[in-house]
């Protein structure tokens, strides 16, 4: 997630739990493993509306760590607990927009929006709370204007740019027809066999060229979410995300003959943060 959308969602803290609030802003940090010690040490049993706050910080970090179907489960009970505030209005339509689920996300920051009402001129109004309403609107027209650009092509044209960048690079040209299988395999020797030390620091293009595959292959058809990573290939009405695929490679879950035959029981194993090890 860009650094502009977690200024804003990670920013304030809560009185109300010390630890879950050390671990907001931990996770604000980039800090991760620090965010699932205090998470882990912090698990509330008594209070439903602690419950809820925990389940929020829950779904933050999963979000952070790119797993973006948990996360979405994660800020759902939040908000079923209780947990109805405006930075969890807007962390859910994140959630849904990188999910790829516009239509939903615009239903929640419009819900935000209208908790935010009428906010004060900003010249006349530095109060904390003020300047926060403000940034948070900021930032839901940030992200409308988004998912704009992408419904109306910067996905496609992002994937297609990503493509051809590793088409020039590893073949040397590039490529605007199919590619033969001997092009296939050494442009996947040259880009996904190659594991990264860092998985969040892969090249995207990687997630295009493994996405392009199954399109052609497969016959399906791309899903745009925010983020390159986000991005899905729809097959048969099952959607991959070549992200998730990768990421369960390059953790020896599945092997690169399951990558290239993609199946619904593995594209969303999820990646559980309170067994990170320090």
């Amino acid at each position: 997630m860009s650094n502009f959308f977690a200024k804003i969602l990670f920013r304030k803290k809560t009185s109300r739990l010390e630890k879950l609030s050390q671990a907001l802003f931990q996770l604000g940090e980039g800090k991760i493993r620090e965010t699932v010690k205090l998470l882990n040490e912090a698990k509330p049993t008594r209070y439903v509306e602690d419950i809820g706050l925990y389940y929020f910080v829950k779904g933050r970090l999963a979000l952070e760590l790119m797993e973006l179907e948990k996360g979405e489960i994660y800020l759902n009970t939040a908000w079923t607990l209780g947990f109805h505030k405006l930075t969890l209005y807007v962390s859910l339509a994140l959630a849904k927009a990188r999910l790829r689920r516009f239509g939903e996300a615009k239903e929640l920051l419009m819900i935000a929006q209208n908790l935010i009402g009428e906010i004060p001129n900003k010249n006349t109004a530095k109060d904390p709370e003020t300047m926060q309403f403000v940034e948070t609107s900021q930032i839901i027209q940030a992200l409308l204007e988004l998912m704009d650009n992408i419904s109306q092509g910067k996905g496609k044209k992002e994937v297609s740019k990503l493509f051809d960048k590793a088409c020039k690079k590893h073949l040397h040209r590039k490529i605007s027809t199919s590619l033969s299988r001997q092009n296939w395999e050494k442009l996947f020797d040259a880009t996904i066999k190659n594991e990264p030390e860092l998985l969040y620091q892969m090249d995207e293009s990687w997630v295009a060229v493994l996405g392009e595959f199954y399109r052609q292959k497969y016959k399906g058809y791309w899903e745009f979410g925010l983020e390159a990573l986000d991005h899905a290939v729809v097959i048969k009405g099952v959607a991959y995300r070549p992200f998730n695929i990768l990421k369960n490679f390059y953790n020896g879950i599945i092997d690169f003959e399951q990558v290239l035959k993609p199946k619904s029981d593995f594209s969303m194993i999820f990646f559980e943060e309170e067994g990170i090890q320090p």
